[in-house]
């Protein structure tokens, strides 16, 4: 993880975090971002502009309605020191930030939805179409 303002990769880091004109986490340039506070799951304030997370939605999801606790955060990267930081996006799922390059110290990874019953509203059939199109069944 790095701070926008430099490439991540030439930081060592395996990707960007994008924040606002105050300074306020908003997202990664391919990923949505999640990060625990206890046992309680954070996600930018939805005041923020950003591009809408299809994988952060479904995680959203399936957090509630295994009960955990969602709030929403104007934070700053200092305000994520000692959390655990997810890296969310469909091509790569659910990543956890190991180490935020010239930002706060993240937690391990110790939390987990895995094992968890998904929605089944987030359960969906791709059926191969003519022209080799998918479409949602």
């Amino acid at each position: 993880m790095s701070s926008m303002g430099g490439c991540a990769h030439s930081s060592g880091a395996g990707e960007a975090i994008i924040v606002d004109a105050r300074g306020r986490v908003i997202e990664g340039p391919y990923s949505g971002l999640l990060w625990w506070r206890g046992e309680t799951l954070v996600r930018p304030s939805e005041s923020l502009p950003r591009i809408r997370s299809v994988t952060v939605g479904i995680v959203i999801e399936a957090a509630r309605a295994q009960g955990v606790k969602i709030d929403d955060a104007h934070a700053r990267p200092a305000d994520l020191h000692c959390c655990e930081l997810w890296v969310l996006s469909a091509p790569h799922g659910l990543r956890t930030a190991r180490q935020w390059i010239g930002g706060p110290a993240l937690a391990p990874a110790t939390h987990s939805l895995q094992g968890r019953a998904w929605p089944e509203s987030s359960l969906v059939e791709l059926v191969p179409r003519p022209g080799g199109t998918l479409s949602g069944g």
